[in-house]
Parts: structure tokens; C-alpha cells; sequence
């Protein structure tokens, strides 16, 4: 926040855009591609892992208040497939004796990494810059 100069109102406005749009993408054109099997879900997960790599590129080459918001547009489809894109194929290909246990493994890294993420990044980026 420092680094872009926003003050808080403005992050929590690039915050909820992202969320409800992220929401919207789930609902329209995900919900879409999942109905018609026109992307499998592994497919899915690997299209989420492209796009967020791809922003994440574009952002820490030129990072810069607008490059954020241009860069929703990778960010909103990547969040979206990564959520359930994991979480379908596990439960397809899980056995249900284990399923249960999968899904609270997957669960509990993904909580881990929104923990971690920001920390790990905040530090290399005061260290590294």
C-alpha cells in the first residue's frame, strides 16, 4: 500500500472489485465451461496457474498502480479455476475412504498459503526490492 501510494480506501475498493468479479467469473463463464465440459477440471487448474503467473510477471516487471488494475484480468480467471479446479479433481479422483481427509488437506494449505504468501512476499520485498 505504501509502495503504490493508495490510501486505505482505495485498496479496499481494488479488493472488492476483485472479489465480486471474481464471484461474477465463478457464476458466468466458469460455471459455463464446467457445464459444458468444454475445459476439464485439470485443465482448469492449469489455466488458473498460467494467468496467475503471468500476472504476477507483468507486476513485479512494471509495477505500478495502473499495471495493478490492468492486471485484473489475469488475476480474476486465475483465483476463480484455482479455488475449484483442485477441488474437482480431488473429488474425482479421490477414494472415498481418504475423500474427507483429502479436501481438509487441500483446505488447510490453501488457508496456509493466504497466511504465508503475503508475509513471505512483504519480507522479500523490504530485503530484495
Amino acid at each position: 500500500m505504501q509502495h503504490l501510494l493508495w490510501p486505505a480506501s482505495r485498496l479496499g475498493l481494488f479488493s472488492s472489485v476483485w472479489g465480486l468479479a471474481v464471484g461474477l467469473f465463478s457464476l458466468g463463464p466458469q460455471a459455463w465451461l464446467h457445464r459444458t465440459a468444454r475445459l476439464s477440471d485439470g485443465a482448469c487448474s492449469l489455466v488458473g496457474a498460467c494467468t496467475l503467473g503471468t500476472g504476477a510477471i507483468v507486476i513485479t516487471r512494471f509495477g505500478s498502480s495502473m499495471v495493478l488494475w490492468c492486471c485484473l484480468p489475469f488475476y480474476i480467471p486465475a483465483i476463480a479455476l484455482l479455488r475449484t479446479g483442485p477441488v474437482a479433481v480431488l473429488t474425482k479422483r479421490a477414494a472415498v475412504e481418504v475423500r474427507g481427509e483429502a479436501l481438509g488437506i487441500l483446505d488447510a494449505c490453501s488457508s496456509t498459503s493466504r497466511v504465508v504468501t503475503p508475509l513471505l512476499s512483504g519480507f522479500l520485498f523490504d530485503r530484495v526490492n
